[in-house]
């Protein structure tokens, strides 16, 4: 696989120019600020084309198109498979204002054998595993590490027929990820997940559930009161009615008390009446059984007098001993206020008694509320369960697939990483990250000269392209790939290129 030429109608500071590539290696000596990385955008954007966002995000489209005039673009003759092709693309502010054509080299007409998505069904890579693998960068802005990325891993296990299942891999695990972050929160996150919210729920519920059986034991302590106050209140009346018989009574003996010295009084007239009656009998009658009579009614009369002033007498002492009619007023009016008292604290007895019950009568629908909740939380629980095992099962049968290649590709990094280095210090591991050996133990790139992460990202490059392409060897691009080299290694790098070049098409940008 080459590129044999490149026609830039505008993109960047390039117009209208051509660049013409060979077989083996192509050295491209410029100063900086001539384009270099213009013209690997530029190739890049004919295999892939450019990507579009709506955010903030400063892509190459974006980049590009504010510094050329007219129309973006241009083409790109390659051979693949023994084929010639031509790639037309002109790009505008959108995709939809994009254009795109690949033609036969050697007919220049339209040919199906490739659709606008050129680059991935060309590599087998998307334009993120192509800058990880065949493009190798020194520019700050481009340098990617070498990753495994679904694309890379898809194409080392030989899934290209099939080369979606390594992208819904992740898919799945970043859709699993999301899932089990919307049951629970992380530690240190205060986020309101679905199960964290059903145990505040459950928590509540319960708290108000507990309340209310509380209130239970409070309504039969104040019902026990109520009743107590009813049998006070139903005391106090009777206390009261018999005051009130007792006042009434009172009132009658006094009044029978002047009824008697009335009829003491008349008892004296009438005896004053009678003495002169017989007066006047002695006078004028001479019978002597009628004076006889007559005599015997003077002892009467006195006999009833005397009688009558020792009742009167004890009647006086008897209403004497009574209580007086104020103080049985006092002692009702008394007993009365307490009466009310205690009918007033009953009735907001009855209100309290009425409220509590209400409450109670919550207790089923809390209940059941938080039966619901229980059964729900136990199933997201059940369902964080069951992703967390999904996930880790994924992860080990990702990790058994990577297996299959990753000595292979350690092997072939170690091989290229001793054409510099005599003695091996360096790694990787499973998932291609580099690392060093030091004092018994392994360190990661953070602890690398800015040197040996451009040597050992360069190896490590080297060695996926080898592993990915088994047949056909596509082009690589090297970008100022050795800035950072020493003058030493930066001479057998160049001596590595120019072996690699003996095989495969290799496009070098370096400064002068």
């Amino acid at each position: 696989m080459k590129i044999i030429s490149v026609y830039i109608e505008q993109f960047g500071i390039f117009s209208k120019q051509s660049f013409t590539f060979n077989e083996g290696l192509n050295e491209f000596t410029r100063k900086n600020g001539w384009g270099k990385s213009t013209l690997c955008a530029f190739i890049k954007a004919m295999f892939f084309g450019m990507k579009y966002t709506t955010g903030n995000e400063f892509t190459d489209r974006k980049k590009y198109l504010s510094f050329s005039k007219g129309p973006v673009g241009g083409n790109l003759v390659f051979e693949a498979k023994g084929k010639t092709y031509r790639i037309e693309r002109f790009f505008g502010e959108k995709p939809k204002g994009d254009l795109f054509r690949i033609l036969d080299g050697n007919t220049l007409v339209e040919t199906e054998d490739f659709s606008e998505n050129l680059g991935e069904e060309l590599f087998g890579l998307d334009m993120d595993s192509f800058e990880r693998s065949v493009f190798i960068s020194g520019n700050p802005a481009d340098k990617k590490n070498p990753e495994l990325t679904s694309s890379i891993t898809s194409h080392l296990n030989g899934l290209l027929e099939d080369s979606g299942d390594m992208t819904s891999f992740d898919r799945v695990i970043k859709g699993i990820e999301k899932e089990i972050s919307s049951l629970k929160s992380q530690r240190g996150s205060s986020a309101n997940k679905t199960i964290d919210r059903l145990e505040g729920e459950i928590k509540k519920l319960e708290k108000e559930l507990t309340e209310v059986l509380e209130n239970e034991n409070i309504r039969k302590e104040k019902e026990h009161k109520l009743f107590q106050l009813e049998n006070e209140i139903t005391d106090f009346g009777k206390e009261i009615l018999t005051l009130q018989d007792s006042l009434l009574e009172n009132q009658k003996r006094k009044k029978n008390g002047k009824s008697n010295l009335g009829f003491f009084i008349l008892s004296v007239a009438f005896l004053l009446v009678f003495a002169f009656g017989c007066y006047a009998s002695l006078v004028w009658i001479k019978n002597a059984k009628i004076i006889a009579v007559l005599a015997m009614l003077p002892v009467l009369s006195i006999a009833n007098f005397f009688l009558l002033a020792v009742q009167k007498k004890h009647s006086k002492k008897q209403i004497e001993k009574l209580p007086s009619t104020s103080e049985l007023m006092g002692k009702i009016r008394e007993l009365q206020n307490k009466k009310d008292a205690l009918i007033i604290e009953k009735t907001g007895l009855v209100k309290e008694i009425e409220f509590l019950e209400r409450s109670i009568d919550k207790a089923d629908v809390i209940s059941h509320e938080l039966s619901v909740k229980k059964e729900e939380l136990e199933t997201a629980l059940n369902r964080l369960k069951i992703l967390n095992l999904t996930k880790e099962s994924l992860g080990r049968a990702k990790e058994n697939l990577e297996s299959n290649y990753t000595q292979d590709l350690k092997n072939c990094f170690l091989r290229y990483m001793s054409l510099f280095e005599k003695e091996q210090f360096f790694s990787m591991d499973a998932k291609m990250n580099l690392l060093v050996e030091r004092e018994g133990q392994f360190w990661d790139q953070r602890y690398f000269s800015e040197g040996y992460k451009d040597l050992t990202g360069f190896c490590a490059r080297l060695a996926l392209a080898q592993c990915l392409f088994k047949m056909e060897k596509p082009f690589l691009i090297l970008d100022d790939t050795f800035v950072n080299l020493d003058k030493e290694k930066l001479e057998k790098a160049e001596r590595v290129v120019a072996a690699i070049a003996k095989n495969t098409q290799v496009i070098y940008f370096k400064a002068r």
